[in-house]
């Protein structure tokens, strides 16, 4: 008798009740390269065979609900991307703000896009980056408090709106945070253009450029040093 769990679209788990065999297809896209695994496990003998498959969090719970050896568990542990640490937050995020962040501004900084030239753009810039490495030790006490580990990328949209909310109370409603203009001179609309445009941007960089320019960024946990 067999018990066969879909965990995904990419997986299943085929787990006998009666006989000592576990077949495993895991499947696994390391950028552009696709490396799969079925393992085949007997009383007396383990046998490795490679063929196009990813390891989901899913699948790695199911694996040890079932049982499955340690070395097994192992072996994809170490083939699945991992999800940010605190170290990898803060290295992608100086990164892309100090890159994609610095060029995207350049038009509002200059006038060409928004309604003035102004540094202010670059100030608010700053302290998305400055108080966004204090945000990410809350981030990440929040990802390790979830079950899997995972950190979604509707979680990301929701740090987003909310570091939006903090630094435009900071530079506009309550004028803490310091910039180089009266707060009143401050267009609402030239604001959350910029942040809309720079997070967008960043967003997109970390889902594209920084796979193909840091192959192994996604197995480090966003550490790229």
């Amino acid at each position: 008798m067999c018990w066969c769990f879909g965990v995904s679209r990419y997986s299943r788990i085929c787990y006998p009740r009666k006989s000592t065999t576990i077949l495993l297809n895991y499947q696994l896209r390391l950028g552009v390269t696709s490396i799969s695994k079925s393992i085949y496990k007997n009383s007396n003998f383990s046998l490795l065979h490679y063929s196009a498959l990813q390891i989901p969090v899913q699948t790695r719970l199911i694996a040890s609900l079932l049982q499955i050896p340690v070395q097994t568990r192992l072996i994809a542990s170490l083939l699945t991307p991992m999800t940010p640490t605190l170290f990898g937050r803060w290295q992608t995020r100086l990164l892309l703000l100090a890159t994609i962040g610095v060029l995207v501004s350049l038009p509002f900084a200059i006038g060409w896009i928004g309604f003035s030239a102004n540094s202010v753009y670059f100030w608010i810039l700053g302290y998305v980056a400055i108080f966004g490495l204090g945000w990410d030790v809350l981030y990440d006490y929040l990802q390790k408090s979830r079950w899997d580990r995972d950190w979604p990328a509707v979680y990301q949209l929701l740090a987003g709106i909310w570091e939006l909310v903090f630094v435009f109370c900071g530079v506009k409603l309550f004028g803490f945070l310091p910039i180089p203009l009266p707060k009143e001179e401050l267009s609402p609309a030239a604001f959350f253009l910029h942040y809309s445009v720079v997070w967008l941007s960043v967003f997109i960089s970390s889902q594209s450029l920084m796979r193909i320019i840091f192959p192994r960024w996604r197995f480090r946990g966003g550490e790229w040093l």
